[in-house]
């Protein structure tokens, strides 16, 4: 398995790379020797970001885009452009990357013109990153324009076996031509690469510019909701209908991938919060169970005001959502329950199962959430989280109570578990039908005793199938949530 620093630096070499394709592949870091000052302060820099993104100095100059044949010609043509600079940015610890290069010169008309003209011939480039032989497959995509001219195209490539797509902007603006790589783990999402894109051109321009709207959850600030159940440490991205997403078993705010948040946040202003004891969330007095949850998400929907948002719970969150919905029916919309449990004659995973998922052997709790033939997606899945800021994980005895409060809904002796047949809001079951946590008959009894729901497994996935193909899942969400059937 890739060590996720090592799949991190070579990310970073690579945007460098690509991203100073138009410049002759010769760049710099900002502030370098071709970074005059002037030019440089007209890049973006890390204040004109949102939180949780840093500059990345680690990055070598680096070459090898001369012999693609479908650059011919660009080198020696992008090499009037006598200055240049070229600066990176991480995300947290991990994936994605935002690299943007950027240079002036007396015609930046004829050398945008000339960039665009070479990369439109490309259906490939072949390169080496440092050490690392990259092959990226190319075609045109279309975004939004930005600044006086732009041209957008998505760079598909393996490093290690990891799937990496980067989405390249060119634009034009003043005397100034420039890119924008931005790279990450599956496809970016387009609403945030036109939003670094429209900041990158803007400052290029001499205009104002601020941080573009958070467009990740990674990057959302941990705000605290003060509810009549105590405070509730929560995170908010996007905008659209409400979406409330509640977490399962021994897992925080950062246990959601990115990538799936963030492919729900184009259509939905998404809600995630820490459950009872976890984070800025206060602990429950007395004993904890389902139903105590499940009444501090419904005090947390009254204290921001989601007037009937949809409610999304995976695995220990299912029972949490589905006790929302029981006790509180007037608050829920729409219901999608993944990997779920009845509250009445559950298959119960085994012990050692249970053990894995909270044990200290990270590979084990990956297993048990990605099943054998899924691939790098355990991997991917770790690259991923890893871009949300350092936060602590759930505490012990936090972990001990929910393994009481889910043995309780388990064995039949929560109330509201008892309930289900009662509930009336729109409903999604779904599963992977290779979840060693979640037997599949126990989604199918969850779907036969909700009135109208549907079921949908994803075969070969494991439980955590939200985040093994984070975007097909999202895109099946999203049309279950806009009332749409698949057809």
């Amino acid at each position: 398995m890739t060590d996720r620093t090592t799949l991190v630096r070579a990310a970073v070499v690579v945007a460098v790379v690509l991203a100073g394709a138009t410049f002759a592949t010769a760049t710099a870091t900002a502030g370098g020797a071709a970074s005059p000052p002037a030019l440089a302060a007209r890049a973006l820099g890390v204040s004109d970001l949102p939180p949780n993104w840093h500059v990345d100095r680690s990055a070598p100059t680096t070459r090898g885009l001369e012999a693609s044949t479908c650059l011919a010609g660009l080198t020696s043509r992008a090499g009037r452009a006598s200055r240049h600079t070229t600066v990176s940015f991480v995300q947290g610890a991990s994936l994605p990357v935002l690299t943007e290069s950027l240079a002036t010169e007396a015609q930046p008309s004829s050398l945008y013109a000339t960039a665009v003209a070479a990369l439109d011939r490309c259906r490939s480039l072949t390169f080496n990153a440092g050490t690392t032989a990259v092959r990226a497959a190319i075609h045109g995509l279309g975004l939004a324009r930005v600044g006086s001219a732009s041209a957008a195209y998505r760079m598909a490539m393996r490093i290690s076996g990891f799937p990496l797509s980067g989405d390249l902007v060119l634009f034009r603006v003043r005397s100034f031509v420039g890119e924008i790589l931005y790279l990450d783990v599956g496809n970016p999402i387009a609403a945030t690469v036109t939003a670094f894109a429209r900041e990158a051109a803007a400052k290029a321009a001499g205009g104002a510019v601020s941080p573009p709207a958070v467009r990740s959850i990674a990057s959302a600030p941990v705000r605290t909701a003060h509810t009549a159940a105590g405070a509730v440490g929560y995170r908010e991205v996007g905008t659209g209908p409400p979406l409330v997403m509640i977490m399962g078993f021994a897992g925080t705010m950062e246990t959601w991938d990115p990538r799936f948040v963030d492919a729900l946040a184009e259509h939905h202003e998404v809600v995630v919060f820490d459950n009872a004891g976890i984070g800025r969330t206060a602990a429950r007095r007395g004993r904890l169970s389902v139903d105590a949850m499940a009444e501090q998400t419904s005090a947390l929907l009254r204290a921001l005001g989601l007037h009937r948002p949809a409610v999304l719970g995976w695995s220990m969150g299912s029972m949490i959502a589905q006790a929302l919905a029981v006790l509180h029916p007037a608050q829920v919309s729409r219901l999608v329950l993944c990997a779920a449990y009845p509250g009445t004659r559950t298959v119960v995973p085994s012990q050692q199962a249970i053990a894995a998922l909270t044990g200290a052997n990270a590979a084990q709790a990956l297993a048990d959430l990605f099943p054998p033939g899924s691939g790098t997606a355990g991997a991917q899945y770790e690259v991923s989280i890893g871009s949300y800021p350092k936060s602590r994980p759930a505490p012990a005895a936090v972990i001990r109570a929910q393994r009481s409060a889910v043995l309780g809904w388990w064995n039949g002796t929560d109330a509201a578990g008892r309930r289900t047949s009662s509930i009336t809001a729109p409903t999604l079951v779904a599963d992977g039908s290779q979840d060693r946590l979640d037997a599949v008959a126990n989604d199918r009894r969850v779907a036969s005793l909700i009135p109208g729901s549907q079921l949908r497994i994803y075969r070969g996935a494991g439980h955590a199938f939200l985040f093994e193909d984070a975007t097909t899942v999202a895109a099946d969400v999203e049309s279950f949530l806009a009332g749409r059937r698949r057809s």
